[in-house]
């Protein structure tokens, strides 16, 4: 799905009806559309169905492991055509696992900056 671009050709398909009415309600305020945007049912239900006819074989197993991610990915997709990269890295980060631990850490790092 990455390599085929299948997650932004989605989103470009998805603003084509959607993108008014997001724009409206969210306008420039990312944190707003940050907090309270969400993926629907239906919004996954039919990227399932547009990869599906990009031919992509969809595992029903994978397909549920992932969906959150899926879900994120659309939502920080969506919100790069608004907001660019401001828009697209604070969403798209939260599933980073390593990031995440990366930023658990820091305070310890910075105690130890303080200590040398």
């Amino acid at each position: 799905m990455l390599r085929r671009g299948l997650f932004e050709q989605f989103a470009i398909s998805y603003l084509d009806g959607a993108g008014a009415q997001i724009r409206s309600r969210y306008s420039k305020e990312f944190k707003l559309f940050e907090q309270s945007f969400s993926i629907s049912d239906e919004v996954i239900s039919d990227f399932r169905s547009f990869a599906q006819k990009n031919q992509v074989k969809i595992d029903e197993k994978d397909f549920l492991k992932d969906l959150a991610y899926l879900k994120v990915r659309l939502k920080a997709t969506i919100a790069r055509s608004f907001w660019g990269n401001e828009g697209w890295f604070p969403l798209l980060l939260t599933t980073d696992t390593q990031f995440q631990k990366a930023l658990s850490l820091l305070p310890e790092a910075e105690k130890i900056a303080r200590v040398n």
